[in-house]
């Protein structure tokens, strides 16, 4: 799975941002430190502030089943690769998402791929015959791999994060909810809210 930073509204100063969103509130916006303010307020779950910093990841390799876990958190945007337009032109096994328990067991694997084989194979065949990929995509199962661009605001990327990454998650979203959250692991600002995101001082 490959993840991307994007896009931010706020590519350099993330907190410095926030913390002066949240000044307005009481008319300090140029008084105190911006960055403690917006620490502070995190803390205390003031978090309507953070909704102004805005992130969008593009996320390459996950599979379909993932994908539609990822949608059930709402206060977000996705566009997602379709299976309707876009035509499946040849088998890779790469190009399916195989869980690590099945991976590791060498008559698992095979069955898996050979499951994954057969699918496509009959899949391109009501191609060949005339039928739209649209309908022929009903045989492509959950393992094959798609494309997904997310935009979550910070407060809400810090609420799924809280619950992806949780030992609870399956597998699959963790590693995502990870490698969104290490998008954000840069110099500065955004080191300090990377760290808050991952200690759960801003999930409210």
């Amino acid at each position: 799975m490959e993840v991307t930073l994007k896009a931010t509204t706020c590519p350099k100063k993330p907190l410095s941002y926030i913390g002066s969103i949240a000044g307005m509130c009481y008319d300090r916006q140029d008084k105190g430190d911006p960055v403690k303010r917006a620490i502070n307020i995190g803390k205390q779950g003031h978090l309507s502030p953070f909704e102004h910093l805005v992130f969008t990841w593009d996320v390459q390799g996950l599979s379909r089943a993932i994908s539609h876990q990822l949608v059930r958190h709402r206060i977000a945007s996705y566009t997602q690769q379709s299976q309707r337009y876009v035509k499946v032109e040849e088998f890779d096994i790469d190009d399916y998402v195989i869980p690590p328990a099945i991976a590791k067991d060498d008559v698992a694997r095979k069955k898996f791929e050979l499951s994954c084989k057969a699918s496509f194979n009959t899949y391109a065949e009501l191609i060949e015959d005339g039928f739209k990929a649209e309908d022929a995509r009903y045989l492509l199962p959950n393992a094959k791999d798609t494309r997904i661009v997310v935009t979550m605001n910070c407060r809400e990327f810090a609420h799924f994060y809280a619950l992806r990454s949780d030992k609870a998650a399956q597998w699959e979203i963790r590693i995502m909810a990870e490698k969104m959250l290490e998008t954000l692991n840069m110099d500065d600002e955004y080191q300090t809210l990377y760290n808050l995101i991952k200690e759960g001082a801003i999930n409210g």
